[in-house]
């Protein structure tokens, strides 16, 4: 009994020792790019992040990468910035269509970055980058996605002809 439970807590230590495939600094390397690529949508009015993005290797899956941006963080009602009339909010919403075409490519820079730069990540598992668009409750947000999902597989990131075929791309 005593060698049996010897032997359990041996195979216990020896898995709690095997390093993981992907380093948590290498994470936290592709988060902070991520954050920037996803920040500098124009260099004259850059996004807002509401808590930087947060990144996880799935054994089997691959990495997974999520955080939320608002698009134009000025855009709040305040002491300076009186409520928008309906001309107005709809301005608003033409601006943030086309920033979300900005964000759109900047999600797939990042994507093939990150697959160039996870060295652990096998070439068949999955690389995903989620973001979240918040709107203000006041806003006209039909039709506006209020999140995008963009995966693919490492090897199809790290080839440019395959590329726009094989990202998925999910607007919820």
């Amino acid at each position: 009994m005593k060698f049996a439970a010897g032997f359990l807590a041996a195979l216990v230590l020896i898995g709690a020792s095997v390093s993981p495939r992907v380093s948590r600094n290498n994470l936290a390397a592709m988060e902070l790019m991520s954050d920037n690529k996803l920040k500098a949508l124009e260099v004259s009015e850059p996004g807002s992040l509401l808590g930087a993005t947060r990144g996880v290797y799935l054994e089997g899956y691959g990495a997974v990468f999520t955080t939320e941006l608002d698009l134009l963080a000025f855009a709040a009602p305040n002491p300076f910035r009186p409520a928008y009339n309906a001309a107005q909010l709809n301005q608003l919403k033409i601006r943030k269509k086309g920033r979300i075409n900005i964000m759109k490519q900047r999600m797939q820079e990042s994507l093939v970055i990150m697959a160039q730069q996870l060295e652990g990540v096998p070439a068949s598992e999955q690389i995903a980058l989620a973001v979240t668009v918040p709107y203000w409750p006041w806003e006209e947000a039909s039709g506006m996605p209020k999140q995008i999902l963009m995966q693919a597989t490492k090897s199809a990131l790290l080839n440019p002809a395959t590329l726009n075929t094989s990202l998925r791309v999910q607007e919820f």
